[in-house]
């Protein structure tokens, strides 16, 4: 029977592409629905998935969680989202001790406002328009894929089940 160094393996960088998860709810309409949504996908899935890598992960692997400006700033109607991000942030800070001496790196991801097919679908122009000015390019990042490995949600659910299988 192999023992769990030996079936160590390199584990791909892989991107949950969930097309931003934001919901809009102002204070009052928040429900428990909303927060649990946002929650369990930005926080829950984050954890689970990189506690569950964490065994196959090798000396010198990096961990890098995609985190959002307004997990730092207040942002109207986006508390939840805006928590759940600011949580990533403080789970990578917390991960940092843990991971101290085993040669892992974990780092968090902070971009600004991203032209997603979903923020276009959320905010109207006017919003869009002002968000822009907001940003000292004045035009909201353009998503593009790196050179690297990165997956569609559909592959990354696939990648964590494999995951979770070992």
């Amino acid at each position: 029977m192999e023992g769990d160094r030996d079936r160590q393996r390199d584990v791909d960088t892989d991107h949950a592409d969930f097309d931003g998860v934001g919901q809009f709810a102002s204070l009052g309409q928040i429900t428990e629905e909303h927060y649990d949504y946002i929650f369990d996908i930005n926080l829950k899935g984050t954890l689970f998935t990189v506690q569950k890598a964490l065994p196959l992960m090798k000396n010198g692997g990096s961990i890098i969680l995609t985190g959002s400006a307004v997990g730092s700033m207040g942002t109207p109607a986006m508390s939840i989202y805006s928590a759940s991000k600011a949580a990533v942030r403080n789970l990578v800070r917390s991960w940092a001790h843990d991971l101290r001496g085993t040669g892992i790196r974990v780092n968090v991801m902070s971009p600004g406002p991203t032209k997603t097919d979903k923020l276009m679908e959320l905010l109207p122009s006017e919003a869009l328009s002002e968000m822009n000015r907001t940003v000292p390019l004045e035009r909201l990042a353009i998503p593009r894929k790196p050179q690297a490995r990165w997956r569609s949600w559909r592959s990354w659910r696939s990648w964590r089940s494999t995951i979770a299988a070992s």
